[in-house]
């Protein structure tokens, strides 16, 4: 090619290599930057494509269908594809562009193993759920890697052959074991979560046969935790410390969960949605975070605690205990941990070493009745 970036072999063949700096090309140029800006990056020795199938994923080989062909293999089924690939992520093709033997394998698959009952929901919903773990996997890794590996050499004009020598093999090294640790994680993940069903069911079944008490003497609770001043914080510092704020709540909320037997739900930009088994926990965990000191990088804390009925549908929780902590938290100051009136009952054990200090009844959006709100604190 004229610039420089494609070099057939002897016989005239390109490699993969080369396949993926078409690629790569060709995403420059719909992006505005144009072949002759690329030359000159190459021939200045500040840019270079060499090295991209090193650390760009092997798409695998073709499989000789187009993709209209393939939709039209999958026979009933061809209703699902599209809508499966938008809840993955990823775009529509073109029914002339070809498919590669690994997509068709998964796409087959997946689709054959998802379509079991008359609600192609299902199908939307099971691709949603693994379509958003692993974008949110990749995006994050990748923004990652440039934040510590690759933007400090670029910023300070490292010569090329530094950047390829510090960013190179790093880059093959954690593109390589993305697909190793993906696999193995959700085999613990799904381990885990068929055991607690599995418990669910048996604890079920064997109230309905009289054989255990029915009812438990907790009920599940939620903690809404927020960083007080994002918006101020986002302002001040721009959206990159603000996001760095974020990022050290979630690892931090993430400690306190597993420190109380509960886990994360989600994040929500500026806070974290987190469940507990009871609500003595739910507490624990939130005061912990409320108590986190200003030197671990992160503004003030605020959190609304509420336990009742929970609604679980896709890792995700609903209802009106979740509302509640919600308007709870959006009322309390920095440093406040706020709990609903069933928290306090739940929690009246002298073991759990809570106190609680009522703060009245208040109004909240979408809530029918005031409620009852304390101020959490420890013996």
């Amino acid at each position: 090619m004229e610039i420089g970036a494609l070099r057939s072999g002897p016989d005239g063949t390109y490699t993969r290599g080369d396949v993926l700096r078409s690629q790569v090309l060709e995403a420059f140029e719909e992006a505005g930057i144009t072949l002759e800006q690329i030359q000159a990056g190459i021939e200045e020795r500040s840019l270079t494509l060499d090295y991209l199938d090193q650390f760009y994923p092997d798409p695998g080989p073709r499989s000789g269908h187009t993709y209209a062909e393939f939709e039209a293999s999958l026979g009933p089924r061809a209703r699902l594809l599209a809508p499966a690939l938008a809840a993955l992520g990823l775009p529509h093709p073109s029914g002339a562009v070809a498919m590669r033997v690994p997509a068709e394998q998964a796409l087959r698959s997946f689709l054959e193993a998802w379509d079991m009952t008359d609600d192609d929901e299902v199908v939307a919903r099971a691709a949603h759920l693994a379509g958003e773990g692993v974008r949110a996997m990749a995006e994050g890794w990748v923004r990652l890697f440039y934040e510590v590996v690759s933007r400090p050499l670029l910023e300070r004009q490292a010569p090329l052959e530094e950047v390829v020598a510090r960013a190179v093999l790093p880059a093959e090294r954690v593109a390589a074991v993305a697909p190793e640790l993906i696999g193995w994680l959700l085999q613990r993940h799904m381990q885990r979560a068929i055991d607690e069903l599995n418990v669910e069911d048996m604890e079920r079944e064997l109230v309905r046969r009289g054989r255990t008490s029915a009812a438990p003497t907790h009920a599940p609770a939620v903690a809404f935790v927020d960083l007080s001043s994002y918006t101020q914080l986002t302002e001040e510092l721009g959206d990159e410390s603000a996001a760095r704020a974020a990022v050290r709540l979630s690892r931090l909320a993430d400690r306190a969960a597993t420190a109380h037997e509960g886990r994360v739900v989600k994040l929500l930009g500026d806070g974290v949605l987190l469940t507990f088994p009871r609500a003595t926990n739910a507490v624990h965990a939130a005061l912990d975070l409320a108590a986190t000191p200003p030197d671990r990088g992160l503004p003030p804390v605020h959190a609304g605690v509420a336990a009742g009925p929970l609604i679980s549908r896709d890792g995700d929780v609903y209802g009106h205990t979740v509302n509640l902590a919600a308007r709870i938290a959006a009322t309390a100051a920095p440093g406040q941990v706020l709990v609903s009136e069933t928290v306090v009952a739940a929690s009246t054990d002298p073991a759990a070493g809570l106190v609680f200090e009522p703060l009245g009844r208040r109004r909240f959006k979408g809530v029918a009745r005031p409620e009852a709100v304390a101020l959490a604190g420890r013996r």
